[in-house]
Order: structure tokens, then sequence, then C-alpha cells
């Protein structure tokens, strides 16, 4: 049976939109990944020379196996925010006769097999082999270390989404991170030692460092797999909730009563709290921008233009993910939206306005931070949303009416199979890339700072003409209405 649900998941991989339709999605994206794990390889043989030259009171190897407990706490933050277990690949099989025992060591494979548990191993193959001597200790067993502290984060990811109240998880992890916080400051030098001498005893294969590294994480997986038998109802159906009727909450009824908007913002907001990945995201998108700017402002001398991608996703906001798929997230009821006297201008206005708010809000919140730590990113910051909501927004709008792959409504736009075209793909980067230009000419311009004003003239000046570009967008839709419901039903 095992092997079965196996075959099953390689056969659900080929039957997808990626997969069958879009081919040329999977080797742009195989070359990306190509690319990433190059990076983190190429950082894992330079990072020694980089902490030698910067920080020469240790040695390379003590600041990253010295901190091995902090690498593992943002290790699994990172998880908490980031990764989703299968259980949206278990949930088929719940109502069938497949034993509770099988289904829970489905649910903890397939979730083995989120690209998130390379990265560390990717980083440390080539750190490990610049740091320790062969004659010394033995590159494959640092590279099990790491795998064993990899796999006791995917454990205890595991082990925090099983529970029924997940917010003690989190507590527990946040006390954790406090704890660890406050000995690495008043101790530092002590457990730096300690933890490289715990690693250095696992390389020359001490057999009771090894016995313990290993149990860690075979315990957890182990608790994960009884919990996964014993209340795999709630684990694997926790995402068919029901939902109420609409505006029968606090936060519907106060959506729904805005001027002009209420009912299509009550849409937009049902959208995106749907699913519980994509409600996180919608609330957790201004608290990543804060953390974002705070790691950037904080890392000293780095230039702004360094990481105007980065900036460009943080400054559009949720919308900038939620609008790459624009008019996909409605495919599944697109019949209803085509076939109502609804007004598409208002529809589309609302949409703009609704990303626009949450944006306007994330950077209110943001000023005072930039102004506190460093004023001159201010006048940056705010180009590059202008640029973000105002070109941005349209250009995703503008090209979204040609979107005809289903997009699925309960999940998260990441990694959402069904919707991911290479279309979509080609747009995200041709407007990402489309600020490089306008950065050069703006430096060019006899006016200072002109590389930052004229993305953020192009931006203001789309924003304050959106009705009239969202007129033509309704033109446009009204003409590819009905190619577009066609489509959409093959699907």
């Amino acid at each position: 049976m095992f092997l079965k649900l196996i075959t099953q998941s390689f056969r659900m991989f080929r039957r997808s939109e990626l997969y069958g339709r879009s081919m040329f999605v999977i080797i742009l994206l195989g070359f990306f990944a190509f690319f990433i794990l190059g990076q983190l390889s190429l950082a894992g043989r330079i990072l020694p020379a980089l902490l030698q030259e910067h920080f020469p009171q240790h040695q390379p190897a003590e600041w990253v196996y010295g901190f091995l407990l902090p690498i593992l706490l943002t290790d699994i933050w990172l998880r908490l925010f980031i990764q989703s277990t299968a259980a949206s690949q278990v949930r088929p099989y719940v109502h069938l006769p497949v034993s509770r025992s099988v289904l829970s060591a489905y649910w903890i494979l397939r979730s083995w097999l989120h690209p998130i548990n390379l990265y560390l191993l990717v980083f440390f193959h080539s750190f490990i082999r610049m740091t320790i001597n062969p004659e010394s200790g033995s590159h494959a067993l640092g590279l099990v270390a790491i795998a064993l502290l990899v796999a006791f984060s995917q454990g205890l990811l595991m082990w925090i989404k099983s529970m029924q109240n997940k917010i003690n998880g989190f507590v527990a992890i946040g006390i954790t991170t406090l704890v660890f916080t406050w000995i690495y400051t008043y101790h530092m030098e002590s457990v730096i030692a300690l933890s490289v001498k715990w690693f250095v005893q696992f390389t020359q294969g001490h057999t009771p460092t090894i016995l313990v590294w290993a149990a860690l994480p075979a315990a957890i997986h182990l608790v994960v797999f009884l919990k996964g038998k014993q209340g795999f109802y709630h684990i694997f159906d926790e995402g068919s909730r029901e939902r109420t009727v609409s505006g029968s909450n606090r936060i519907e009824r106060i959506i729904a009563s805005v001027p002009g908007f209420g009912p299509y913002w009550l849409l937009e907001w049902q959208l995106a709290s749907r699913s519980r990945r994509s409600k996180w995201n919608f609330y957790l998108m201004i608290p990543y921008a804060i953390a974002f700017i705070l790691f950037f402002l904080l890392t000293g001398n780095v230039r702004p233009g360094t990481f105007v991608i980065l900036f460009f996703l943080i400054a559009g906001s949720y919308g900038g993910f939620h609008l790459q798929h624009a008019f996909s997230w409605e495919s599944h009821f697109f019949d209803f939206l085509a076939t109502r006297n609804i007004s598409l201008y208002h529809f589309i206005r609302a949409k703009f306005w609704f990303f626009l708010t949450y944006a306007v809000i994330q950077m209110m919140v943001i000023l005072p931070i930039l102004a506190w730590i460093d004023p001159e990113v201010i006048l940056f910051y705010v180009a590059i949303f202008l640029y973000a909501c105002g070109f941005g927004f349209f250009f995703y709008l503008w090209t979204g009416v040609g979107n005809s792959a289903r997009l699925n409504a309960n999940g998260s736009a990441s990694f959402n199979m069904e919707g991911v075209t290479g279309i979509k793909f080609i747009q995200v980067m041709v407007l990402f890339l489309s600020i490089v230009p306008l950065f050069l000419i703006g430096r060019l311009l006899p006016i200072p700072n002109g590389h930052y004003l004229l993305p953020g003239i192009i931006g203001l000046a789309f924003i304050l003409t959106h009705q009239w570009w969202i007129r033509s967008i309704v033109r446009k839709f009204e003409k590819k209405k009905y190619i577009k419901l066609n489509l959409y039903r093959q699907k």
C-alpha cells in the first residue's frame, strides 16, 4: 500500500498543469534552482575567507559550528512561516481503507520532499570541505551531523503542525529563542567552545556524540508518527473547514461596510482568508517587511540598489504576490462573475484599491523605522513603493486578462501547481527587470537622486491615472470574457 501511495504521488505530479503543459517553466525553474544551489555552494566556499577577514577574533569554523543552535532555531522559524506539510496530499486517502500507520508514514515522507530541506546541506557541504581537515575529521560525518540537525528541525515543524493549538508551539519556540539569545549574549565564549567540541567529536566518529545527535531526530519523528496515527483526522482534515455566511464576523462586517468598495473588498478578503496559508501570508506580510528592513539596515554599508528586487517585493506588499495571478484566483467561480450584472470597472478598481491600501498601511509602519535608522533610504523606498503599486499593479492587471489557468483558491500562491504557467513566470521577470533601465536612465538626469525619482514619478503617474487604464483593461476583458470562460471550463 505504501508503494502504491508513492506511485500515485508521482502520477499526481505528472497530471499537474506545471508538468503537462509548461515544460518551459520546468526547465526555467530547474535552471533557477540550480542557480540558487550554486550560490549556496559558493557561499560555503567564500564564507571562511570573509569571516577570517572581518572577524579575526575567532576561526571561521568557530563562528559557524559554534552557532549551530542559533542556526537551527533560525531554520525552524523559517520553516514555520514558509513550509507546509503534505496534509493536502494525504487528505484524499483519509476516508479510504488505508491504515493510519501507512497514512502517517506517507505524510512524513511527503513532507520531507520539500525543497527547504536542501539549502543547509548544500551550504555546509562546501563549508565543511573548507574548514575540516580530512586528517582530523571526516567530511562525510560532518555532513551527516548537519543532516541530523535538518531532520530534527523538520520533525519539530511537523510536531507543531500536528498540535491542535499551534500557538503553543510558536510560544515554545519563541521562549527557546529568547533563552538561547540570553545564553549567547552572556556566555558566548563557553557556548561556542562547547558547540565546536560536539561537532568536532561527531566528525571524529565519537560514538556517544553520534548516538545523542541521532536520537533527537529519531525521537521527534517517532512522536510525530504516533500523533499522526492518533489524530490524523485533525491533521489531514484541517483545511476542509466550513465557511460562515459572508459578513457574519466582525472583520467581514467592517470590510463590507467600506463605502463604494465594500462587497468587492469582502470578496478579496475571502480569497485571502480562504486557506490558512494565504491568511497567514496576508497577516504576516507587514511583519515580514519590518524584519527585512531591520535586517537590511542593521547590516551596515550595503547600498539599497543591491537589494532592489527584494525591495520591489516588499513595497508591492501582499498585492505584489496576489496580483501575479490576477483573475486566476476567481477562476473557479468565474461563470458567476461573467454571467451576473456586475460592473467589471468597479470590480477591478476595488481590487486595485484594496491592495494599494494594504501597501500604504505597510509603508506607514515602515517609514518611522527608516527615519529612525537611516533617513536616506526613505526616498529609495517611496520611489520603489510608487513604482511597484503604480506600474506594477497596472502590469499585473493588464497581463492578467490573458491568464487562462485555474488557481486553487484554497491554497497559497506559492507552488500552486494548478495555476503555474510559463507566461506568468515571464510576466514577473519582465516586471522586476523593467526597473533596471529606469535606474540607468535616471543616473543620466542632471538632478540629484534621479535614478530614484524616475521610477517614483512613473509609478505615481500610473496611480493618478488608474481610472483611465482600468477602463482600458475592462474593454480588453470584455473582448476575451467568453474565451476565458471556455478555457477555464477545459481545466
